[in-house]
């Protein structure tokens, strides 16, 4: 399995390269975002502190049905079953994302009790397709989200296509050769 994730990192790599990412991460036309997989277990300010805020980035944001769909079938690709993103509701406050963007999409956040007292992170659970929430303090890996520096040219936004795609597509050349 470790084999395979590594050829399909490679495989994006290659597909999204002169995209103006930062490196080893991969550009995503359907966020059109640089998106990189950490599988290091992490605390989610550790994650979003430590590993996507060196790189520009941040822990992934979502913003709509799609993106929630496209993230749920990349962790299921990679074979994890939970993951943070960056939604986060600091002591006191309302939810918020840790890129800044606006908190349009909650995917069921509201129904979670959280108490004001604690400061409370959101992750993905593939097993029950739902975002969970978890005390900062637990430790998942986790997937940071990139603004390109330079857009992507056509070439590139065309011959990279939807991620999902490239992934299958990895998966499928990965499997007739042995890997």
């Amino acid at each position: 399995m470790l084999t395979l994730l590594c050829f399909v990192l490679l495989f994006l790599q290659i597909v999204a390269s002169d995209n103006g990412c930062p490196t080893d991460y991969s550009y995503s036309s359907d966020f059109n975002k640089c998106i990189k997989f950490f599988d290091v277990p992490a605390t989610q300010w550790d994650a979003n502190m430590l590993y996507c805020k060196p790189s520009g980035g941040s822990l992934l944001s979502i913003h709509n049905s799609f993106e929630n769909s496209f993230v749920f079938d990349l962790q299921q690709t990679i074979g994890v079953a939970r993951s943070w993103i960056g939604a986060t509701k600091p002591p006191g406050n309302n939810w918020i994302w840790f890129d800044g963007t606006n908190f349009n999409y909650m995917y069921g956040l509201l129904d979670i009790p959280s108490p004001d007292d604690q400061a409370k992170g959101a992750y993905i659970d593939l097993a029950e397709r739902k975002w969970k929430v978890a005390d900062w303090s637990m430790k998942l890996p986790f997937f940071c989200a990139a603004t390109p520096t330079t857009p992507p040219n056509a070439k590139s936004k065309a011959s990279a296509g939807s991620s999902i795609n490239n992934l299958n597509r990895a998966i499928r050349v990965s499997s007739k050769i042995g890997v």
